[in-house]
Formats: structure tokens, C-alpha cells, sequence
């Protein structure tokens, strides 16, 4: 044989070249599909919803000077706890002190915005309460400016 002529004739090549070829295909139409199914070239969706706030089950409280908890005893503590209680409709005790001289007060139970709105309105209306707010759980909302964020040059 002539180095020049191989030892396969040509149409002995054409079955294995059909094969390649085949898979060749079926391999890129698999990965089209599932990209397609996983969602891959998809963008990411932003809420169209308002988010709703969890459930807590903590009050953010500040008394005025004269009910300070702090410079309470544990009694005169306690009957505060029992005064806030009966007028919030719930039970309440004393979780820790914030900065700034506010109070976290634990309910027994997680609640709704709403229930626990109504129950710091009516903590609000004490005259020992300066103010009183429910102890919202905060959560980042991707928007337009969030979702551009990995494009922004770092300073």
C-alpha cells in the first residue's frame, strides 16, 4: 500500500461519520431541552406582589422616664409586665433592653401585622408608654437597582 491511500475506502468512512455526526446532535438537543426545563436562560422574576410581613411574636416598647424598667425592682417590674399585659389583651414579658431605651416585649405566641399593630396602638395609648411598635423582621426586595448590583463598578 501507498502511504498516500488509506487502508479504509471511503464509503467504509460515510456510517462512521453518520454516527458522529448523529451524536453530535442529539448531544446539543439535549442541552438545549434542559436548559429549557431548569430555567437557566430564564432572567430572574421580580415579586409583583407586596411582600407580607412574617409573623412576630415581639413588641418594640419605650417607656418615659418614670416606668423606666431599669430602675425598677422585680416586683414593681412584674406589675408593669401585668399592667401591659391586660391593656394589650396578651401576654407580655420583658425580653431585653434596646439601645436608645426602648424594650423588646415577647407575646406568647407569633401574630399577624395587623394583630400586632393593634396590640402596640393600644401599649401606645398607656401613659407610661412613650411609644410601642411591633418588632418587624426585615427582608431585602430584589428591585431594578439590586438586580444590576454585580454589573456596578466597586469604589
Amino acid at each position: 500500500m501507498s502511504p498516500k491511500h488509506s487502508p479504509v475506502s471511503p464509503t467504509a468512512r460515510r456510517p462512521h461519520i453518520a454516527v458522529a455526526i448523529m451524536a453530535v446532535v442529539l448531544t446539543a438537543l439535549a442541552l438545549l431541552l434542559s436548559r429549557a426545563t431548569t430555567g437557566a436562560a430564564q432572567p430572574a422574576r421580580l415579586p409583583v406582589a407586596p411582600l407580607v410581613s412574617p409573623p412576630t411574636d415581639q413588641l418594640i416598647v419605650r417607656f418615659r422616664a418614670v416606668s423606666d424598667p431599669a430602675a425598677m425592682t422585680a416586683t414593681a417590674e412584674a406589675q408593669l409586665a401585668d399592667r401591659l399585659s391586660a391593656a394589650a389583651g396578651v401576654a407580655l414579658t420583658f425580653q431585653r433592653p434596646m439601645s436608645g431605651g426602648a424594650y423588646v416585649l415577647k407575646m406568647a405566641e407569633r401574630t399577624d401585622e395587623a394583630t400586632a399593630t393593634a396590640i402596640s396602638r393600644r401599649l401606645a395609648d398607656l401613659p407610661e408608654v412613650e411609644y410601642a411598635e411591633p418588632d418587624a423582621i426585615m427582608q431585602l426586595v430584589r428591585g431594578p437597582a439590586l438586580a444590576r448590583s454585580a454589573r456596578q463598578r466597586r469604589l
